[in-house]
């Protein structure tokens, strides 16, 4: 039964990851059911809760998520996303991440 579960968790995340509201609430209620555990899944948590608050156009949560994106972070590492992400919070006037995406270009060239 344990594998089943972790197979199931894995393409839970990958949906959530996605955007899938469903896949999310699934794993809401296999953490508070002791499932699994949250230290397990704390990256994949963390991008996917980023990519909530990007789709609301939150800057921070845009280019966190570029951030996550660039180191593998939840995610699969995605360099191309990662400067897409990173260009959009720019764009919404959040220039700290302004650094992270010259150092994609930069090393690209």
């Amino acid at each position: 039964m344990l594998s089943k579960i972790t197979e199931n968790v894995e393409y839970l995340l990958e949906a959530a990851t996605k955007g899938n509201v469903n896949a999310v609430s699934r794993l809401a209620y296999l953490i508070s059911e002791k499932f699994v555990k949250i230290e397990d899944v704390k990256n994949q948590i963390t991008a996917i809760l980023w990519y909530f608050a990007a789709k609301e156009n939150n800057a921070t949560a845009i280019g966190n998520l570029g951030w996550a994106y660039k180191h593998g972070l939840g995610v699969e590492r995605d360099i191309e996303k990662a400067a897409k992400y990173y260009a959009r919070a720019i764009e919404l006037e959040n220039l700290d991440f302004v650094k992270d995406l010259y150092n994609i270009y930069d090393n690209t060239v």
